[in-house]
């Protein structure tokens, strides 16, 4: 029998995984079943298990790829060099750039707080993932109040949190008020709270 390369084994990793957000952002986590996902990415049940053991495995697999790819993003944009609180408005549009090129966060990341509230594994996961995005936050913050761009008396972690829930509320109001919230508007808006005229570079959105 032919060994089956490492390629072809996270190939079907992901087909498995992108048919379950599928499933997941329509139906739910729990409302929607193994049998459901094994439909959906037209695999045998013997391959599913081989992957996932369970659906509660199933979920967390689809919970990090989630947090991963926000994740990514978002510190992609952190490594832009931006005076002060600049980065954040940035931060901001990159949300947008991602609610648009990938539609089903706005499904799945509801339920991830959801979940989170009560499953300790998922909760786990989610704490790092947060805990990831806040370090280098508070990183950012901590660098312009070392080179005096930003005031020394700032508690640089309270800073991070609230610019992170500034991110979070986007989303969130995205995806509930959908075109009342102008992502442009926005943008500008945090720019002038912040105090800062320094224009937006990141990734243009489509709305």
């Amino acid at each position: 029998m032919p060994k089956v390369s490492g390629a072809h084994l996270e190939e079907r990793r992901v087909q498995i995984l992108d048919a379950a957000a599928q499933v997941f952002a329509q139906g739910g986590f729990h409302a929607t079943s193994m049998a459901d996902v094994i439909q959906a990415s037209g695999l045998s049940a013997g391959s599913m298990y081989r992957y996932f053991r369970s659906k509660d495995d199933l979920i967390g697999g689809v919970v990090e790829r989630l947090m991963e790819t926000v994740m990514t993003e978002l510190l992609r944009v952190g490594q832009q060099a931006a005076p002060g609180l600049a980065t954040l408005p940035l931060s901001i549009q990159a949300a947008q750039h991602l609610l648009s090129a990938h539609p089903l966060i706005s499904s799945l990341l509801p339920q991830l707080w959801t979940e989170a509230a009560r499953d300790e594994a998922i909760r786990g996961r989610a704490q790092m993932f947060y805990g990831r995005l806040l370090a280098h936050f508070r990183g950012s913050i901590e660098r312009e109040q070392a080179n005096g761009h930003l005031s020394a008396d700032l508690n640089a972690e309270a800073v991070a949190q609230v610019g992170l829930a500034l991110i979070q509320g986007y989303m969130v109001q995205r995806l509930l008020l959908q075109e009342n919230v102008n992502p442009a508007l926005y943008v500008q808006t945090v720019q002038q709270l912040i105090g800062t005229e320094q224009p937006v570079t990141a990734e243009p959105a489509t709305t």
